[in-house]
């Protein structure tokens, strides 16, 4: 088969010890290498050898570009949820959630310093089994892949003939350039990640998925994020004052606005009953139960106005709605320079080691 038909990360870890620098090292020349065009990609493992596969070409590509440039995305493909986006210092590739512990396939090698919790596939994804993960997104489906590279987990995996002092010391330079946030094992963190049909109400199951989320809401948290599909970024609250006023209205269907970030937060009734809704608008703008572009996800209105993110919100285009109320805020990475000289000193480690 010619080559450059697809491209595929295939690396081992070991159960209760955080992945090598080298295994580190070749997820981000894996996402680096994502540059193509694709019709499936599939995150497989030792311990299933089958996996999971998106075959929808648009969410596939919109996943390559999304690990290609460091961005966050969500996609429903094949009766799952698949995404990326940031997990301790690096991205992560999930089928099944993003960030935490409940997903049973995910692949996030740079978990950080003395993390465990590298992922898995068809098994836990927070202190799993030894085992090999695989990743690989395909141009042609029907063809074998183009790299013949052993996915089979062995005790002598990369960097093993290093101390935990050498790779601890390793690891502690790949982080200093990088963001340190990551799931642990309880994952404080709340996430709501669905997805809205345009002129059909919300699904059963999306509007429990929204009870059950609000129920949730009971910790302390530093910021809250409004995004979706058709806005990965979003907008963003990061006053924990105003994050926690409003996860407190939510928890306990009570309206409230607060000013932050030089937007308006909103929460209020909108369908009648427990049909909360949560909202971000411009400056001033406290209404809820309101068209207009925006920011605004209440999938218990009762018809298909179920809000939007950088859309319309009355009678918008189907896309996943998320909101992220977050526990911890990443740190901000230093310069470029600084990022990519320490990049240099790794390579020089790892080369002589």
């Amino acid at each position: 088969m010619p080559s450059g038909t697809s491209e595929l990360y295939c690396e081992q870890f070991v159960g209760g010890q955080f992945a090598s620098p080298a295994v580190q090292l070749a997820w981000d020349n894996f996402l680096a290498s994502l540059t193509g065009t694709y019709n499936q990609v599939t995150i497989s493992g030792s311990e299933d050898s089958t996996g999971v596969t998106c075959s929808d070409s648009v969410a596939v590509n919109q996943l390559a570009n999304a690990l290609n440039t460091n961005a966050a995305v969500s996609v429903q493909c094949n009766g799952r949820t698949w995404s990326t986006g940031p997990c301790g210092s690096g991205l992560e590739l999930s089928a099944g959630g993003d960030c935490n512990c409940s997903s049973d396939y995910v692949v996030r090698p740079k978990i950080g310093v003395n993390n465990i919790s590298w992922g898995g596939a068809g098994t836990a994804t927070c202190s799993a089994p030894s085992q090999s993960l695989r990743v690989e997104f395909i141009k042609t489906p029907s063809s074998s892949p183009s790299k013949e590279v052993s996915c089979i987990f062995s005790d002598d995996n990369h960097m093993s003939n290093l101390s935990y002092s050498t790779n601890l010391l390793i690891l502690l330079i790949m982080n200093i350039s990088q963001p340190t946030q990551g799931p642990s094992q309880s994952n404080t963190d709340g996430v709501f990640d669905e997805q809205l049909v345009q002129g059909q109400t919300a699904s059963p199951a999306a509007q429990l998925a929204w009870d059950k989320y609000l129920a949730s809401l009971t910790g302390t948290y530093t910021q809250v994020t409004i995004s979706g599909s058709l806005d990965p970024t979003g907008v963003t609250c990061s006053d924990p004052v105003a994050v926690n006023q409003l996860a407190n209205a939510l928890n306990t269907d009570a309206p409230v606005s607060v000013q932050c970030n030089g937007r308006t937060w909103n929460t209020g009734d909108c369908g009648g009953g427990e049909s909360t809704e949560f909202n971000s608008r411009q400056l001033g703008d406290t209404r809820v139960c309101a068209c207009g572009a925006g920011y605004v996800v209440r999938p218990k209105a009762g018809n298909s106005n179920w809000g939007g993110a950088g859309t319309a919100t009355c009678g918008a285009a189907s896309q996943s709605l998320r909101v992220e109320f977050s526990s911890q805020a990443p740190t901000e990475a230093p310069s470029k320079a600084v990022s990519q000289l320490l990049f240099v000193v790794l390579r020089i480690i790892v080369f002589v080691l």
